[in-house]
């Protein structure tokens, strides 16, 4: 389709694409305002943010539970920061009962992990500790 801009008066074919968002515009007059904008684009740099994402990310997870960060805090000094199950000293994650949502304690990723995996069961969990113990008597 021909088509007559109404800046300059320059005919040009107008082309429907979905590529551009100057569909059916005088290329002429794009381009010059593609320019101008250019020109005028300033660099603002980004705010440093006030708070650590890894702080906010904590807090979510403490309110997620109900729990306030020093809440969280001092049940790990009362786990002397360590994990409940194994005792090993690393990051620690919140363990909750997924059927009340009671938060139960403190654990390491990976005890929080597997019991996970075993659903929460304390019957799986029992007769998984009975075949590790029977296996190594076989050894």
């Amino acid at each position: 389709m021909i088509k007559k801009c109404k800046r300059c008066g320059q005919e040009f074919i107008a082309k429907l694409s979905s590529q551009t968002m100057h569909a059916g515009r005088c290329p002429r007059i794009v381009k010059q305002k593609q320019k101008k904008e250019k020109k005028l684009k300033i660099y603002i740099p980004k705010q440093p943010k006030t708070r650590d994402k890894n702080e906010q990310n904590h807090t979510k997870r403490c309110q997620k539970y109900g729990l306030t960060p020093e809440q969280f805090n001092q049940m790990s000094q009362q786990q002397d920061n360590r994990c409940a199950i194994c005792g090993s000293i690393s990051m620690l994650v919140i363990d909750h009962s997924h059927t009340t949502t009671r938060v139960r304690g403190l654990l390491c990723n990976a005890c929080n992990s597997g019991l996970g995996m075993f659903r929460d069961s304390v019957t799986a969990l029992k007769s998984a500790a009975k075949y590790l113990e029977d296996s190594a008597i076989k050894g």
